[in-house]
């Protein structure tokens, strides 16, 4: 597929401003469902203008636009000066750079149904946001996490049903997360709690439905990689944040998704060269 130049510049930034918009969305969603509040108004959470946290100020059109907007503001409110989490200005920036890299791997390979790519980074941003979630407020949307869970589990029975997925694949799908939660679960159990909570286990059960059994290894292996990595460094350094030895575990697994989504079985072929 020959694209000009120029045109592709284009495209890349449009595909950027796409990814940072749903990922300032999804940061503004994290902020607003927050589980200490016992009633929630959807329609506040869905449709209220953003503003400062501290001096309540409607931000204009200019001030909604991700990653430029934090940089020109120089991540302070223009009314009041109070400094914004830069959290935001991470997500937006790396969820925009994930949408131009996943939409760059299909002009690589155009044989790939636009269909599939759009499932895939739908896939990334859910998980994107359940680590924004889970660094927040040290906890996953349970809920949101089991909703999505029985969506996709109606998908595949769906699709077996109507002969759109084959028994032997939906049976792997299904074994696969049924794995996933069976195996955290028991890690769990055997480390009486130490290290991963419950909220991973359905968590881990998501990957296995979504990605299969390969996907599922590939997430273990980089997240617990990544995870034990950057807690070594946090007990090396002393870090305050470092909560009676955890860390937030759910970042981690986003990572690894978005990292064995882009790399489509290559890690697992890696890790076990013989099957």
């Amino acid at each position: 597929m020959s694209i000009p130049s120029h045109m592709v510049f284009i495209l890349v930034m449009l595909l950027f401003v796409f990814g940072a918009s749903i990922g300032s969305f999804l940061c503004a969603l994290a902020s607003r469902l927050d589980p200490k509040r016992r009633e929630t108004n959807l329609k506040q959470v869905f449709l209220s203008r953003s503003h400062c946290d501290s001096c309540m100020k409607q931000l204009s059109n200019w001030e909604l636009i991700p990653v430029f907007s934090y940089l020109v503001q120089k991540g302070k409110c223009t009314k009041c000066k109070y400094k914004i989490p830069a959290s935001f200005f991470i997500v937006e920036l790396l969820t925009g750079i994930i949408t131009v890299l996943f939409f760059l791997k299909w002009f690589s390979n155009p044989l790939t149904p636009l269909l599939i790519i759009f499932f895939k980074i739908g896939i990334a941003y859910i998980f994107i946001y359940f680590a924004y979630y889970d660094y927040l407020y040290w906890e996953i949307p349970l809920n949101t996490v089991i909703i999505i869970s029985v969506s996709v589990l109606l998908y595949l029975l769906g699709g077996y049903i109507f002969s759109k997925i084959a028994f032997t694949e939906f049976i792997y799908q299904l074994g696969a997360g049924f794995i996933g939660m069976g195996a955290i679960a028991l890690v769990i159990l055997a480390s009486k709690g130490k290290g991963l909570g419950w909220g991973d286990v359905w968590i881990f059960g998501l990957v296995g439905f979504l990605l299969g059994i390969k996907g599922l290894v590939e997430v273990f292996f980089i997240s617990v990689f990544f995870g034990a990595a950057v807690g070594i460094l946090k007990i090396a350094l002393k870090s305050e944040q470092l909560k009676n030895n955890l860390i937030q575990f759910v970042p981690f697994i986003a990572l690894g998704v978005v990292i064995s989504t882009m790399l489509e079985g290559k890690i697992f072929m890696w890790l076990f060269p013989v099957l």
